[in-house]
């Protein structure tokens, strides 16, 4: 007597080929997939970005120039704000953002996140003016500045502080 294969064998045998061709589908499309295709975004844009690189270049006024007033006039006009202005680095617009709120009168702690990069906490230590006190705030499982240790940070510190971070997950802001 013939035994019966049980129904879910059967089910199993009949639909392993697919998934295994399914598999390897999915491993040739990850292998396609990158996670930052620059080649691909540059040929997007290139033929509109091609001639201003070049008439830039050409022009050698890598500093100030026609080139950076127009940026800044269009940034300026795209945010609707009066003014704009170009920064060459990181570090540079971080030391103007703090010295925009002119925290000249007394201490000031500023939190910055533990993973930061150095030129962060160089960027407030480098102040012309002013008395800062950098304090370096654990991350969370994000890594992202820790919102509740920077909430007991606040809640036992006497100074002024000012948190300092480029990017922040939307829902931190709940807490204000």
């Amino acid at each position: 007597m013939k035994k019966k294969q049980p129904l879910l064998s059967i089910l199993i045998l009949s639909v392993l080929p697919r998934y295994e061709s399914l598999q390897k589908l999915v491993g040739k499309l990850q292998k396609q997939i990158l996670f930052n295709d620059l080649p691909s975004q540059w040929r997007e844009i290139k033929d509109k970005c091609s001639p201003a690189i070049e008439q830039l270049l050409e022009s050698g006024a890598y500093i100030g120039g026609q080139a950076l007033e127009s940026f800044e006039n269009s940034f300026s006009a795209y945010t609707g704000k009066k003014y704009a202005a170009g920064i060459s680095n990181v570090t540079d617009a971080l030391k103007l953002a703090v010295q925009a709120f002119e925290f000249y009168d007394t201490t000031t702690n500023v939190i910055i996140p533990a993973n930061t990069y150095i030129a962060d906490a160089l960027a407030v230590a480098h102040q012309p003016k002013g008395n800062f006190k950098i304090t370096l705030i654990d991350c969370d499982e994000f890594f992202q500045l820790d919102l509740k240790a920077t909430e007991e940070h606040l809640i036992s510190s006497r100074e002024r502080t000012f948190p300092y971070f480029l990017i922040i997950r939307m829902e931190a802001f709940a807490i204000a």
